[in-house]
């Protein structure tokens, strides 16, 4: 479904081997939230820049090339100008909002200091005066067919002025994978996504380096973005059998789970985490409502749900009712696309709270009295009951196990939510439960950084013969 490269065979950006400018590789990691650009250079420097939402199928093509333009010219600014051609300028980009433009109440509902559309480009910038990048690898939410991935490669290529076939196109979900080729007994990794949203992908993983050291099963390995440079190309990003066989990184999706949005799908994501939130305060006032029907008093109002209305910013949970359904002047003045946007950025911010009573020794929360515990509770059930949804997605990655064996699969996770150990090891609780557990477990807290390192391996011929992870225990 991708345009995958080929290690080039001349030179964009000159290789520093002769005296001149080091070549050049881009990565970028696209979602819901922000896209973040990862050049690297063939002496390895890595700079970067951020702009702002960037699903291809919520913001459209153009908004999408024009922020991913706008972070690599951010990008770009921080690298030494011997990196850069001769009269190659950087525009200027026009500055967001300042903070104290934006109402207070919009800035907090937005989960962010900024309101939503802050990171739209209002003058588009200018494409890149000159072919700078050896390779490309765009990874973003909402690239799901063969036609999605066509539709956008003239638009990116414009923006970037690199030809098409220096392209990687593929979903940020294949981003996960990279570290996978360097575990070895590895067949199939499964890359699971849970942020605002949640997505599923099988990837084959194909045969290694010969020289690769064995590396032990391990609970938990944690990518933090400071690992050597890893060997390969980046393949495809379709489901197809036929597609050709790449020099280098040997990746190839096989299977999708879902990924279909929050009118669909979601469960398990922060998004979903904030609709149960919103659900329990509705539930109290309903309690609180209807004391014709119970002869017991009205429970005392918990800590959980005096913080939920904090993080709304509401005095009366119904007013969540208006807000939820884009009814109120919480969305005024925006359209559809940027309502939603911030809907969904408001509801799943009350993950935070949820999870601070949740997994007290993660937030470090002292239960000190039963109101306390009462919250811990309450906030624990929430989450047990948005991890189910999620073990489901994950087996279904499995297929019916004939192919896609847990022992020989690493199961690779990113997204805000896999950053709570409390909500990850609920996560494997459940796996575990279900009978299933994976050769390996890795937390990729820096997707941008280790698909930037992959492509850099592909067109610099950097190999790594040995990559070590930090553990994190659960």
């Amino acid at each position: 479904m991708s345009h995958p490269p080929s290690p080039p065979t001349s030179s964009p950006g000159s290789p520093s081997a002769n005296g001149e400018r080091p070549q050049l590789i881009l990565c970028a990691d696209g979602g819901g939230s922000k896209v973040c650009v990862v050049i690297r250079s063939s002496d390895g420097i890595e700079v970067r820049g951020t702009a702002g939402p960037c699903n291809v199928q919520s913001v459209g093509h153009i908004p999408a090339a024009d922020r991913i333009l706008e972070a690599t010219y951010k990008a770009l600014s921080l690298l030494p100008t011997s990196y850069l051609p001769d009269g190659f300028t950087i525009p200027h980009l026009q500055q967001p909002l300042p903070p104290h433009a934006i109402p207070s109440g919009v800035r907090s509902r937005m989960a962010s200091p900024h309101a939503s559309g802050y990171n739209t480009p209002r003058v588009r910038p200018p494409p890149l005066s000159q072919s700078l990048f050896a390779l490309c690898w765009i990874a973003l939410a909402g690239f799901t067919t063969d036609a999605d991935t066509a539709a956008f490669l003239p638009f990116i290529s414009t923006a970037l002025n690199t030809p098409g076939d220096r392209f990687t196109l593929t979903n940020d979900v294949n981003l996960l994978a990279a570290p996978a080729v360097h575990l070895s007994g590895l067949s199939h990794c499964v890359a699971v996504v849970c942020g605002t949203g949640t997505i599923a992908r099988t990837i084959k993983v194909g045969n290694r380096e010969e020289n690769l050291p064995p590396s032990p099963p391990v609970e938990v390995r944690s990518v933090d973005g400071n690992d050597d440079p890893m060997a390969g190309t980046v393949t495809t990003n379709g489901t197809s059998s036929k597609q050709k066989k790449q020099k280098g990184l040997p990746l190839q999706d096989i299977g999708v789970s879902r990924g279909w949005g929050y009118m669909l799908d979601d469960e398990g994501s922060a998004f979903w985490v904030g609709r149960l939130a919103i659900r329990y305060v509705l539930s109290n006032w309903d309690r609180a409502h209807s004391t014709g029907v119970y002869s017991s008093p009205v429970p005392e109002t918990l800590p959980l749900h005096t913080d939920l209305l904090e993080y709304f910013e509401v005095d009366d949970p119904t007013e969540l009712i208006g807000i939820v359904s884009l009814m109120t002047s919480f969305v005024d003045g925006l359209t559809i696309g940027e309502a939603s946007a911030k809907r969904n950025a408001y509801q799943a911010g009350a993950g935070r709270v949820v999870f601070k009573w949740a997994f007290p020794a993660d937030s470090g929360v002292q239960i000190t009295t039963d109101l306390k515990k009462a919250s811990h509770e309450a906030a624990l059930k929430i989450a047990k009951s948005a991890i189910e949804p999620l073990v489901d997605l994950t087996l279904s990655a499995l297929g019916d196990r004939s192919v896609v064996e847990p022992a020989r699969t690493a199961l690779t996770l990113g997204g805000g939510l896999m950053n709570s150990n409390g909500y990850r090891q609920l996560l494997l609780q459940g796996l575990k439960a279900r009978g299933v557990s994976f050769r390996d477990v890795l937390l990729v807290d820096d997707a941008a950084g280790e698909g930037g390192k992959a492509l850099a391996a592909v067109a610099f011929g950097q190999v790594s013969a040995a990559h070590t992870f930090g553990l994190c225990v659960i």
